[in-house]
Formats: structure tokens, C-alpha cells, sequence
């Protein structure tokens, strides 16, 4: 189905497939797909590039580590201007789409990426991006489709810094269940396990909003019901699904 939370969200099997689509709509013909080192080693990024190949000149920039630092999206927004890129594609499960995120920021204000870090993010919140993205999560975890921040390693400090502005919030998340079906068990469990504190920390914070409590809720009951069996058979659609 499809819902605005407020991000646009597409969620279904199959529905990568609307990518092409999807960057029309926003006026792209040059994406620049942001994604990290360990899934570029699948078959996933390709079919991304697949989907582009006609009327789009697409570009896969695969430089994030598992924790992005600053340098990475420096080097992403560095490639973003070299292929002369309208849109970002962030690809992943938080690193690539956190790296993504923060990538499309930088090339699109420029300057220093740590004026966007928390605190200080508070007083540039003005400043916004005209860079659009399109987030493709591939695990089931970190709800970084949905956010307006990233975290990015400062390896200066060294600290893992919250970079915020609105403008890194997708255009669009296309969740397909189908891209988690590769992941090796141990990663289907971690990043299930994500879900699942994510779910109760909805339903145990402080304040109160009667549609995160039932969401949370549900949440915690579809991962009791389906984790299990989406750890024991990772190709198993109907687990992916919810």
C-alpha cells in the first residue's frame, strides 16, 4: 500500500519497478545511486541500474563504510557535481541511506557539512537543499527512509555527529520487501531486532500520541509473529512482506 507519514512511502513486492516512474515525476534523468561498500557487492545496485537504462544516465557511487564519515560524503557530493546529477537515490539499510541523505545535503548547500551537526544544526535550519531524494531501504530497521538526519562519523573528534535539516527528508521511500530477501540471517535478525526497539520505543516514551501507540503496538506484534521466520528462511516472501 501507500501512505503519507509524511514522507510518500510505496510499499509492496515488486514495486522498485516504479523507480523510472518515480524520477520522472520528480524531474531526473541523472541520479546519482548512493550506497555502501558491503551492498554493492549484491545484485541489488544493478537492478537499480537496469531499471534506468533507458532515458536515464544513472551513476552508482558506492563509497560508504558501515558507520559514513565526513570525507565519504564529501567524496559523494564530489560525485554528485562530476556526473552533473539532479537527483540522489539513497540505497541501503542506515549507512547508505544515512551516507545518501547527507551526501544530497552537501552538494546541494555546499560549504561545511558540520554547521548541519545537532546542536548547531538548530541555528542554519534556513538553509535548505534543492537536491531530491529517493530512498530504497534494504532491511527492515533503521527507519532512515523516514528521517530528516543522518549520522555521520566526524573523524577529526572522533564522533558519530546527528546531522539534521528538512531537506534530507526522501521525496519518496520505495520499501520492496523483495531486497531484504538476500540478507544472511544474522542480518535479517539484527536489523529485525531494530524494528522491534524501535516499535517499543514508541509505545514507552514519555509523551503520548494515539497513532504512534498503535502503531508501535502493531509493530511489536507483527515482529513477534513473522522475525522468526523471516531469520529461519530468509527467502521467505511472506515474512518480508510485513
Amino acid at each position: 500500500g501507500d501512505w503519507l507519514f509524511p514522507t510518500e512511502t510505496r510499499f509492496g513486492a515488486g514495486r522498485i519497478s516504479e523507480l523510472p516512474e518515480i524520477l520522472r515525476q520528480i524531474g531526473s534523468s541523472r541520479p546519482l545511486i548512493v550506497t555502501d561498500r558491503g551492498l554493492v557487492a549484491t545484485a541489488i545496485p544493478q537492478r537499480l541500474l537496469d531499471l534506468t537504462d533507458s532515458g536515464f544516465t544513472p551513476l552508482l557511487w558506492a563509497g560508504a563504510d558501515q558507520n559514513p564519515t565526513g570525507e565519504q560524503v564529501i567524496a559523494g557530493a564530489a560525485a554528485y557535481h562530476d556526473h552533473g546529477a539532479d537527483s540522489v537515490v539513497a540505497l541501503g539499510g542506515g549507512s547508505g541511506l544515512d551516507c545518501g541523505k547527507s551526501v544530497a545535503l552537501l552538494a546541494g548547500l555546499g560549504g561545511d557539512l558540520w554547521r548541519f551537526a545537532y546542536p548547531r544544526s538548530l541555528e542554519v535550519q534556513a538553509e535548505r537543499s534543492p537536491v531530491p531524494i529517493i530512498a530504497v531501504p534494504t532491511t527492515a530497521g533503521t527507519g532512515a527512509e523516514v528521517e530528516a538526519s543522518g549520522i555521520i562519523t566526524n573523524t577529526a573528534k572522533p564522533v558519530k555527529a546527528g546531522i539534521v535539516n528538512l531537506s534530507m527528508m526522501p521525496r519518496v521511500v520505495i520499501a520492496d520487501p523483495e531486497l531484504t530477501l538476500s540478507l544472511p540471517p544474522n542480518l535479517t535478525a539484527w536489523t529485525g531486532m531494530d524494528a522491534l526497539s524501535h516499535n517499543l520505543e514508541a509505545l514507552l516514551v514519555r509523551q503520548f500520541h494515539p497513532m504512534a501507540d498503535a502503531i508501535g503496538a502493531v509493530g511489536v506484534r507483527m515482529c513477534h509473529d513473522w522475525l522468526p521466520r523471516a531469520v529461519e528462511n530468509g527467502s521467505f516472501a511472506a515474512a518480508a512482506r510485513q
